[in-house]
């Protein structure tokens, strides 16, 4: 919105002067919504964060840095952390908001691996199994993957 100011004052000579000023008041920065995809994820994953905020400029801390309202941004944190989401408008009024996201980093076991059947003859199959405590994000025998989604 624009407005005028009028300023009237007195000089020396007691004649009285008028003077117009133009100001802009600027509406306080406004978050919608500031959301992450996930409040818990496993190392090594990410997680995005999305910002909705008008009526400023906005920056993510923690290394994210200028964000554009709307717009998702992948974070991979290797520890629980608080994002803090700040808009600032022209004349410096901020408005904040946080989002925090929990790092797993519970290391991954296997509680039990078994063949059946066992012992075998050469060029005899047979089925390995396992059971896993946590989630790995991967998992290879003798070089192969064997994770599966």
């Amino acid at each position: 919105m624009r407005f005028r100011k009028l300023s009237i004052g007195c000089f020396v000579a007691l004649i009285p002067a008028c003077t117009l000023e133009d100001f802009t008041l600027q509406p306080v920065p406004s978050i919608s919504s500031f959301n992450s995809s996930s409040s818990r994820i496993f190392m090594g994953e990410s997680a995005n964060l999305t910002p909705v905020f008008s009526d400023g400029t906005g920056s993510i801390d923690n290394g994210v840095g200028s964000v554009t309202s709307g717009t998702a941004y992948s974070v991979s944190p290797r520890a629980d952390t608080t994002y803090t989401l700040t808009v600032t408008n022209d004349t410096g009024i901020s408005n904040t908001a946080t989002a925090a996201i929990a790092v797993d980093t519970a290391p991954v076991t296997i509680s039990t691996f078994t063949a059946s059947p066992s012992p075998v003859d050469f060029g005899q199959m047979t089925t390995l199994s396992w059971t896993l405590n946590g989630r790995p994000t991967s998992l290879t025998l003798d070089g192969v993957s064997v994770l599966g989604n």
